[in-house]
């Protein structure tokens, strides 16, 4: 839908390692002819935050054309001369100062000026996809975590002896399995 309204041609979200180093592709959307980079790229080594940062404007929100001389030149090299892109607009998503996830929005087949509304308009979309989508994650990381501890008290809970976790800073029982 967004990706038809402005006539984008691609449109990512990657998820950043806990390191920052790395990423994993969440979501790509490409436009009839255009190819997918999906396989390609499904984890991209990215350079460090310092590199970036500096070229961000108030939103977290980097924005370069093909031709452009004023753009961090590691982001350049990555989204525009090995993607194929003639213009980016990325919008990141920061927590604790550290990167999380970010949308991607790019123009293939020819260069485009971002508009003042559009940057704005497809900023907040891109974080209501950012926020949306990793509070999702956090959710699905919460149950699996629930599930392996309930799957290691049932295993204990199986054995034959007596088994106590105690916190020993103030003397509460933590766990029994008998």
């Amino acid at each position: 839908l967004i990706g038809n309204a402005y006539e984008v041609d691609r449109i990512f979200i990657y998820e950043f390692s806990a390191s920052e180093t790395q990423t994993n592709l969440l979501y790509e959307w490409c436009a009839h002819d255009i190819p997918s980079l999906a396989q390609r790229d499904m984890h991209l080594h990215v350079d460090p935050w310092e590199n970036i940062s500096g070229h961000l404007d108030e939103n977290d929100v980097i924005c370069m054309q093909e031709d452009d001389t004023n753009c961090s030149p590691a982001f350049k090299t990555l989204s525009l001369d090995s993607r194929g892109a003639k213009s980016v607009l990325a919008c990141y998503s920061l927590e604790g100062g550290k990167r999380r996830a970010i949308v991607g929005f790019e123009y293939c087949r020819e260069q485009h000026k971002f508009t003042k509304e559009e940057k704005k308009v497809i900023s907040t979309v891109a974080r209501m996809i950012l926020l949306f989508t990793l509070r999702a994650r956090d959710k699905q990381e919460s149950i699996m975590l629930k599930r392996a501890q309930a799957d290691r008290e049932a295993m204990l809970d199986e054995l034959d002896t007596i088994v106590c976790v105690n916190d020993t800073a103030n003397y509460t029982l933590l766990y029994a399995n008998k």
